[in-house]
């Protein structure tokens, strides 16, 4: 589970689909090989609560958890927010179709905002 954070942020945009990949090919095995590894341990120990089904399980949490934190500095850092900047009513309105489609859903959200002020309908 703990790669499936990890992946997005470190692998390279044109392997992405490759590395998701191979981690559900060994999430899947993984999920195909546990019950019979403990299944095996549940019958050997025969105790009725499954205390002992809890400690294995809670064991492999921990392991997981142990292996993955010295992988938490490695992740990249978020970039800092771009600040943009809003131009004139004007300008938005001149734009062709094609070129409004690109703008920003935050610029768009404030031009609207001001063509609703000014009292004109609002661009789609």
């Amino acid at each position: 589970l703990g790669v499936g954070f990890l992946i997005p942020e470190v692998a390279p945009k044109s392997l992405l689909g490759y590395w998701n990949g191979r981690n559900e090919c060994c999430s899947n095995l993984a999920m195909a090989i546990a019950p019979l590894i403990f299944s095996a341990i549940y019958d050997e120990v025969g105790n009725v609560r499954g205390k002992e089904m809890l400690l294995a399980t809670s064991a492999v949490s921990l392991a997981a958890v142990v292996a993955y934190y010295p992988l938490i500095p490695l992740l990249p850092k978020k970039e800092a927010p771009k600040t943009l900047e809003v131009k004139s009513l004007e300008h938005y309105e001149q734009l062709s179709d094609t070129e409004w489609s690109i703008v920003p859903l935050e610029i768009v959200d404030q031009v609207q905002l001001q063509q609703m002020q000014a009292g004109k309908a609002p661009r789609m």
